[in-house]
């Protein structure tokens, strides 16, 4: 059975939600939130473009080469909504990476985290569903 890289958007909201109404372990909570976002898309669309016949070796930069493939698809995408759709992922994924980043190695970043973990979950599903409709 494979996973669903969807059940990390889950745990996002939920880990998200606890942040907000129980501030015990409040910077984790929230760290640990963005991290599992950023992995999510990321999955998500490494699996959209292995579908579409993409392959990716295990390596340190797959996650640049994600973003490259998404770009490089939405470069060559003729239908422009979903080129634009494309293109936004990637950007976002990028995003997502440095926060998830700043989020593994930053010792301050309670207050970023509390203003991006607001807003990432909702925009972050609905890639994830843009993703899958192929």
């Amino acid at each position: 059975m494979t996973f669903d890289w969807k059940e990390y958007l889950t745990l996002a909201k939920e880990l998200k939600d606890d942040a907000i109404t129980n501030k015990n372990l409040i910077n984790a909570r929230l760290r640990t939130s963005i991290s599992r976002i950023y992995y999510s898309v990321f999955h998500i669309s490494k699996d959209y473009l292995t579908l579409n016949g993409e392959r990716f070796k295990q390596s340190a930069d797959v996650h640049i080469k994600v973003c490259n493939k998404l770009d490089k698809l939405a470069i060559n995408e003729t239908d422009k909504i979903k080129q634009k759709q494309l293109s936004k992922i990637s950007s976002y994924l990028e995003i997502l990476r440095i926060l998830r980043n700043n989020a593994d190695y930053d010792d301050d970043i309670l207050n970023n985290a509390i203003k991006y973990n607001v807003t990432l979950h909702p925009f972050s599903l609905n890639l994830s569903e843009t993703l899958q409709l192929n």
